[in-house]
């Protein structure tokens, strides 16, 4: 009888700490695999789901570079299922964290960083590209030579006079 008793005790103890982890926001998607410049969009929602966010001002994901401090903030918009969608863009390569801030009492939820490969317009130029096409609009230009007269072009003289 007494482990019985020791049993539910234990459970009384740990179902409500079990509950109350599960409240607070999440995300329905991390931006695992982006590279910079490539939109991450998320929605913002609560837990447990029968509640609402609260329907107010200056809601948004705040993402903070580590190393440089570097910050941005993403504002987010309401939708019709009482939760925000959310549009970031992280804006050069590196590890970034990413909280949700503007929600009030909600306790702010503690993600992974995300680690932001570099894109395109980071990594270096075309070199072999861009030299080739610079000597191929060099020989067409030298041969064309659009500056020069043709035979036909009339004369910059005047016509003689017959007086």
């Amino acid at each position: 009888m007494r482990v019985i008793t020791v049993v539910a005790v234990v459970a009384a103890v740990l179902v409500p700490s079990t509950a109350v982890a599960k409240e607070g926001i999440e995300l329905s998607s991390v931006p695992d695999g982006l590279i910079a410049g490539q939109p991450w969009d998320t929605d913002i929602r609560a837990l447990p789901a029968r509640h609402d966010l609260p329907a107010t001002h200056g809601i948004a994901i705040q993402i903070t570079k580590r190393g440089s401090g570097e910050q941005r903030s993403f504002a987010a918009a309401r939708d019709g299922s009482g939760g925000y969608r959310v549009r970031v863009v992280f804006p050069s390569p590196g590890t970034w964290d990413y909280r949700v801030v503007g929600l009030g009492t909600y306790e702010q939820q503690n993600w992974a960083p995300a680690d932001i490969a570099a894109g395109a317009s980071e990594e270096s130029l075309p070199w072999p590209w861009l030299v080739g096409g610079a000597a191929l609009l060099a020989l067409g230009v030298a041969r064309f030579r659009p500056w020069r007269s043709s035979p036909s072009a009339p004369s910059v003289d005047p016509p003689p006079s017959s007086s």
